[in-house]
């Protein structure tokens, strides 16, 4: 069978950009994690496949596709929304890949425009004087070396180590990525659109534009960064009134097309069911309102500076391992070509990328390396948009007029097969470093403080990548439901407490007194009513007494503190908030736990454990700046344990227990 010409050259990037997007979901699936990770892994697995409600802003279109996915999908619950984020993260690639074609299709229509004056034609600044009934056709003809080489870039992104990190386990950015590649695909195809004077067309990708808007807005907050950007690629550029007031006159389509924001009443409608994930409780409107306005987490705007900011060149300086440097080099180098070639389309991305990266240097979480993906994005993208424009660049800064035509054709494939060497060489050398096919850590970890508590135990703790899992392993797994764990931090705030006597309603009844005093005080906190200092420091009282109260009034029940370093001590620094946690009672090491005792009712050391620690000593895997201090968790408690071992003299366990800690030590990278 034989196609028309046109169509076999559309069908030939359109089979590539199938067949990049396949390639590199295969190679994503090869590497996913087969269970729970840390951070928030456990807790966005939890909230999907209930569902629930999770952390602020809620990810409502995440948990709902989520929720499909969980219970659609064959294998371990979090396996199957781990692949959903390999399967958002090879789309992204291929949408990459699409919108780096697009946009060199469009530059050169724009420069090949003999109606308009070389000098502005250069600058990729005037519309195409035709008049309104003149629409021309769109060419997307591309020759090999073009799909070769926007193949290839759109690799370089797909192997980056942040990127595919993210494609291995439970997240929502991997759809946020993706989203990110089909707007600015999206308001590209609009201004093309527009330009040809193509009523028709120009309607429907600004109503497309604005669904997808929409929808991105519902899984996650990090598309107020592209506004800027998406508002230069649409409007700058000569006329820019006139585009803003052929914008505005589709309000008709517009506001219609905001639709998908209502699913965000996904939070009040559910809550209304008293699901067990029940995040900031959104039932009320300044519930509501403080959920999706990421309220909880304004204490982490413009902290440590210095730190964020040294944690961004570290993950910046490793995402093609020996390749970074260069790579990250040609992509600054040849985005001037795109400055020279398409001005309006070269600071859409700039502006993204400077406004990404303020915003995560100023913004002091543990997991800001997702953060920065959108501005490798957008390098990649002015890596790739300028390696296709190599071949002829030198040509069009002398002759702008002249068409790709007189592409040399030598230099064309060079330049393809050079990018694309460099992707190929990229996979290779992140391949190792990103496979997660074997990781276990976070089940295992929890599991080894799980297998050292006795039945009906409550533990205390503030390491969120311990408590985290835990949602999972005893919620969906059904491990150890016997044990209470707290997260003390989650305390702080009062949809905590309901889900806690959902879990635990005898533990919270034997504590309402306090419960019902702190959540009094907690309430006009959360609502930021002004509180005097005399009111904050009973608030505070409250707080932990009520820890305090868990421990005191279950005597029945042995309580346990877990603490994330260096608050993982019997005797731990000032500062450490667990110091306040029962304090007429002693640490006593029982393990990767403390167990709380009275000081004259120590009871027996523990044996020597022996702990799964597969993916550490064993069945190693890539080790990140996550999992590096749960394995010095372990070689602590290790070395803790060998000091109780000396001075209860016990000399042949405490050598062993210092032997298993150097095991564990040697086993990071860099030692």
């Amino acid at each position: 069978m034989s196609f028309p010409p046109a169509l076999a050259r559309l069908q030939s990037h359109v089979i590539v950009g199938v067949a990049l997007t396949l390639f590199w979901l295969i190679v994503y699936l090869f590497t996913v994690s087969p269970t729970v990770n840390f951070i928030d892994s456990g807790e966005l697995i939890t909230a999907a496949y209930e569902p629930g409600i999770a952390h602020p802003p809620g990810y409502p279109l995440y948990v709902l596709m989520g929720y499909v996915a969980t219970h659609l999908l064959w294998g371990e619950v979090a396996w199957r929304l781990n692949a959903l984020s390999s399967f958002w993260s090879a789309l992204c690639v291929g949408a990459l890949y699409f919108l780096i074609l697009s946009a060199w299709s469009y530059i050169q229509w724009s420069r090949t425009d003999r109606t308009v004056p070389a000098a502005r034609r250069s600058r990729g600044l005037k519309t195409p004087a035709r008049p309104d009934s003149a629409i021309e056709p769109i060419k997307m003809s591309h020759a090999p070396w073009e799909l070769l080489a926007a193949a290839g870039a759109a690799s370089l992104l797909g192997a980056s180590a942040s990127f595919w990190s993210r494609s291995a386990q439970a997240k929502m950015y991997s759809l946020h990525f993706f989203l990110v590649a089909l707007l600015f695909w999206l308001a590209l195809n609009y201004r093309w659109a527009y330009e040809r004077k193509d009523k028709a067309a120009t309607r429907r990708w600004l109503v497309a534009l604005v669904i997808v808007g929409s929808l991105s807005f519902t899984n996650h907050l990090m598309t107020n960064l592209l506004l800027p950007g998406t508002a230069l690629l649409i409007f700058s550029g000569e006329n820019w009134a006139r585009r803003l007031r052929a914008v505005a006159q589709e309000w008709r389509v517009i506001i219609p097309s905001m639709l998908p924001l209502l699913l965000y009443l996904y939070l009040p409608l559910r809550m209304a069911q008293e699901p067990y994930m029940n995040w900031g409780s959104p039932d009320s409107w300044g519930d509501f309102r403080r959920h999706i306005g990421v309220w909880q987490y304004q204490a982490y705007w413009l902290g440590d500076i210095e730190s964020n900011f040294a944690l961004i060149q570290a993950y910046a300086s490793q995402q093609w391992g020996l390749l970074t440097l260069p790579i990250m080099a040609a992509a600054i180098v040849v985005n001037a070509f795109l400055f020279r070639l398409h001005r309006p389309l070269f600071m859409a991305t700039i502006v993204t990328a400077i406004i990404t990266l303020f915003f995560s240097i100023g913004y002091s979480i543990s997991e800001i390396e997702p953060y920065l993906i959108p501005i490798y994005m957008m390098l990649i993208f002015g890596l790739g948009v300028g390696a296709l424009a190599l071949p002829t660049a030198f040509q069009w800064v002398e002759n702008p007029s002249k068409d790709r035509s007189n592409t040399n054709s030598e230099r064309a494939y060079i330049t393809a097969i050079v990018v694309a060497v460099a992707a190929l060489a990229a996979i290779v050398i992140q391949y190792p470093l990103q496979d997660r096919s074997r990781d276990n850590m976070a089940p295992a970890f929890v599991r080894n403080v799980f297998a050292e508590l006795p039945p009906d135990s409550i533990l205390i703790t503030d390491y969120w990548d311990f408590y985290a899992p835990t949602y999972y392993l005893q919620r969906i797994k059904g491990e150890r439901p016997d044990i209470t764990v707290i997260d003390m931090s989650l305390l702080r705030y009062p949809w905590y407490t309901e889900q806690m006597r959902m879990n635990d309603p005898q533990l919270l009844s034997k504590s309402d007194d306090l419960v019902a005093s702190f959540g009094a005080l907690q309430r006009r906190w959360v609502e930021g009513e002004p509180l005097s200092s005399v009111e904050l420091s009973r608030l505070n009282d409250l707080y932990t007494g009520l820890l305090t109260s868990f421990v005191e009034r279950n005597p029945e029940r042995r309580s346990y503190v877990l603490f994330s370093a260096p608050c993982n001590e019997p005797q731990a620094p000032q500062g450490c908030e667990g110091n306040q946690v029962a304090p007429a009672f002693a640490r006593y090491p029982s393990g990767l736990a403390f167990e709380l005792v009275k000081p004259d009712n120590r009871p027996e050391p523990p044996p020597l454990p022996e702990y799964d620690l597969r993916g550490i000593t064993t069945d190693r895997i890539p080790l990140d700046t996550v999992a590096v201090p749960v394995a010095e968790y372990y070689a602590s408690t290790y070395r803790r344990l060998g000091r109780l071992y000396q001075l209860i003299d016990r000399p042949e366990q405490a050598q062993m227990a210092e032997v298993k800690a150097a095991e564990i030590l040697a086993a990071l990278p860099g030692r």
